[in-house]
């Protein structure tokens, strides 16, 4: 006599078939926060040091530079900006196993390339403070010089990855989004863009971009954007 087949339960895991396909891996962002983190106190004496000539300077007869000279940022951020590329490019070669050692050659690229990203933004955002009333208010100013220290990081982790990677003859760049109700209406759409690595990005409103956070796009692309990258060999 023939034993009945017995019927699957819920629990049990569906039959594969020939067709099957197997999941694809969320790729890792790079460890921004942690970036951040190392970042803060270097903005913050930046930024305290901001108020200090504020308090004591008529802006309103300063120009850009005068405004930025006193405050000496490329020579006090540089050695923060270097250490911080350091640590993002030795995650970006542990993230891709032995193709990772092609990039060795071009690291002091990437950190260079990092440093000016980072100043550039830390001075682009004084600038745009300059008159703004959160840096008379405490909490208001802890968290401008937080959200501060996140988009260098940010700027200087991709600005430095993708440096080596060009100078190693990578392939491609692919952008991405946190996927949440946050994202900026001009990022939905980037979500999964693929590009050639000496190529841009480019948003919902046409504008360009070489990665997450690049200073050279208009502010409102990179100020408070949340959005990674991943580079791939070919």
């Amino acid at each position: 006599m023939t034993e009945p087949t017995p019927t699957p339960t819920p629990a049990d895991p569906p039959p594969e078939t020939e067709h099957s396909t197997p999941p694809v891996p969320v790729p890792t962002p790079p460890p921004e926060q942690e970036e951040a983190d190392h970042l803060l106190a270097v903005i913050a004496m930046i930024v305290a040091a901001y108020r200090g000539w504020r308090a004591a300077t008529n802006r309103a007869e300063k120009t850009r530079d005068e405004l930025l000279t006193p405050l000496g940022i490329p020579a006090t951020v540089t050695y923060a900006l270097q250490q911080s590329a350091l640590r993002v490019l030795a995650w970006q070669r542990s993230s891709n196993g032995r193709a990772g050692d092609e990039l060795l050659p071009y690291v002091a690229q990437g950190v260079a390339a990092a440093v000016n990203a980072g100043v550039e933004v830390i001075e682009d955002t004084i600038v745009d403070w300059d008159d703004d009333e959160r840096m008379d208010d405490v909490a208001a100013r802890a968290k401008a010089v937080a959200a501060l220290a996140r988009a260098v990081a940010r700027t200087t982790s991709n600005a430095a990855m993708e440096a080596v990677a060009q100078a190693a003859g990578w392939s491609h760049k692919t952008w991405f989004t946190q996927q949440d109700s946050r994202v900026r209406s001009a990022h939905r759409s980037m979500q999964g863009q693929k590009v050639p690595l000496s190529g841009k990005f480019t948003d919902g409103a046409g504008r360009s971009l070489d990665y997450p956070g690049d200073p050279t796009a208009p502010a409102d692309t990179w100020i408070g954007c949340r959005c990674w990258m991943t580079i791939e060999r070919q």
